[in-house]
């Protein structure tokens, strides 16, 4: 949906524009915001919107627009409902047949809700109430429905037997970028309205994003549950960027949980670059440029994963990169990122990312393979990213020799990193990397301490006078970075 909103705008720009901008512009750095209000339960219904100039999304809990008394009466049958309904009406402080109003600034459109959602009124009357009623204001946006996607949903999160109502919205009119003949907005935000009232929303902080729209519900945790996955859209000069939201209650209360940092996410992030695994985890969602996604049980334990796949951008700057799929699967308490892989490679550059990564993972069998195909494999592609072959492919072999001399000291195997450093000095006797395998040998054969050895290479090489690892460090923003302190890395 969103997606059709974007390229409709972007259509009446000319095609010599868009070009230009895709080759000088790049995306923002998503930072992440630290205006995040928990307001104060009190008993008259408030909302209150903290601005922020971060693009990373904002999550606000509201548990002060809720109705006074807090136990939740599951109806059982239709004496039980009719008791059910008659506490309810007794405990809202609100109107029982408050008329739909003309202008819904945010306060009367939640009333509104509340005041439906107590009354039962049939959730598709509802539905098109708000979209005849806000799309004159302009604060909900009924743009076209597309399959999988959902301006509101009904559904039991916490399986107290009474629906949810979820709710797309966009809350405020005015300065947005990118506007269809439809609606304009600024910011898109998902209302979780319940017996309870409006007791969740998830927004972004920024303009420049749209939605959260809901694209799936199923239960990713466990519980016999549903969850709902949400999809936010950022449309840079030259990538699209989507961010994921998992809505559940399975710790009794509805949140998102999503948790961005684990090991293999902290391990992984040098490679993922459209991801800060650093974000608060109760405010984070799972961003990846040019990114699809399904939702399906992909590690075979019964459950939903959200898997992600995307990863490329769309500026001449970023350099030649590759997809990669994320899948995001339940570890017990989050959801959490449990795989990831990367497309075939076609470039010698990315087959040495593959083997830094298995490195990374300490998978060392895995690594030396790789590292021996950078070396070996003819059918890679060097030139990229305005390097020909013979600035990138002499490097290349250079940079996987060294790492598997120092894979084989991880390994205490001696003789077989010997073997590459005569190899090294065959090939390429007067490289500052030759010279630097040589340093870590000596050094590691006087003391046995890696560390130490890494140290004195990387010394000699912040030293040397002339390039060193050029032009490895320079494939392209889209790519991850091979420095002086990736080739010996100082543990």
């Amino acid at each position: 949906m969103q997606r059709i909103l974007i390229m409709k705008s972007i259509s009446y720009f000319p095609f010599s524009l868009i070009l230009i901008l895709s080759i000088l512009s790049c995306n923002p750095i998503l930072e992440q915001s630290k205006n995040i209000d928990i307001l104060t339960p009190v008993k008259s219904p408030t909302i209150k919107i903290t601005a922020t100039k971060a693009y990373t999304p904002i999550i606000a809990l509201t548990p002060s627009i809720r109705m006074t008394g807090s136990p939740t009466i599951m109806p059982t049958s239709k004496s039980d409902q009719s008791i059910y309904d008659e506490k309810l009406s007794l405990r809202s402080n609100l109107a029982v047949n408050t008329p739909i109003p003309a202008k819904t600034p945010d306060q009367a459109l939640v009333d509104w809700l509340i005041s439906a959602w107590q009354k039962r009124e049939d959730p598709t009357k509802v539905k098109a109430d708000l979209a005849s009623i806000l799309n004159n204001e302009r604060y909900l946006s009924p743009m076209y429905e597309q399959e999988g996607q959902h301006l509101m949903l009904v559904t039991d999160l916490d399986g107290d037997g009474l629906d949810e109502w979820i709710i797309t919205i966009f809350t405020a009119p005015g300065k947005m970028a990118l506007c269809s003949e439809l609606t304009c907005g600024e910011i898109g935000e998902i209302w979780i309205v319940n017996e309870e009232g409006l007791v969740y929303r998830l927004f972004n902080g920024d303009s420049d994003w749209f939605g959260p729209i809901v694209i799936a519900q199923t239960d990713l945790t466990g519980d016999d549950l549903p969850d709902v996955v949400t999809q936010s859209t950022f449309m840079g000069a030259h990538t699209l960027t989507l961010a994921y939201h998992v809505l559940s209650a399975h710790n009794g209360k509805i949140t998102n949980v999503v948790r961005l940092r684990n090991e293999l996410a902290q391990v992984s992030a040098p490679y993922r670059l459209s991801n800060d695994i650093d974000k608060q985890w109760s405010t984070a969602g799972i961003e990846l440029t040019n990114a699809s996604q399904t939702v399906k049980d992909r590690n075979g334990d019964g459950l939903a994963d959200l898997v992600i796949q995307g990863g490329s951008f769309g500026s001449i700057g970023a350099g030649n990169c590759r997809d990669r799929t994320e899948v995001w699967a339940w570890d017990g308490e989050n959801i959490t990122l449990a795989e990831v892989f990367w497309s075939k490679p076609e470039f010698r550059i990315h087959v040495l990312f593959d083997a830094d990564y298995a490195f990374a993972l300490k998978d060392y069998k895995t690594a030396e393979a790789v590292y021996k195909r950078a070396i070996s494999d003819n059918t890679l592609k060097d030139a990229l990213f305005f390097h020909p072959t013979e600035e990138i492919y002499p490097i290349s072999l250079q940079y996987a020799a060294f790492r598997l001399i120092h894979l084989n000291l991880i390994q205490k195997d001696a003789k077989e990193a010997k073997v590459w450093q005569e190899w090294l000095r065959e090939k390429y006797p007067d490289s500052p990397l030759t010279k630097s395998a040589e340093i870590l040998l000596d050094s590691w054969q006087n003391s046995e301490d890696l560390t130490e050895a890494c140290f004195d290479v990387t010394k000699f090489l912040y030293a040397y006078e002339g390039p060193t690892i050029w032009p490895l460090n320079d494939t392209g923003y889209g790519n991850p970075e091979i420095t002086v302190g990736t080739l010996c890395p100082i543990r």
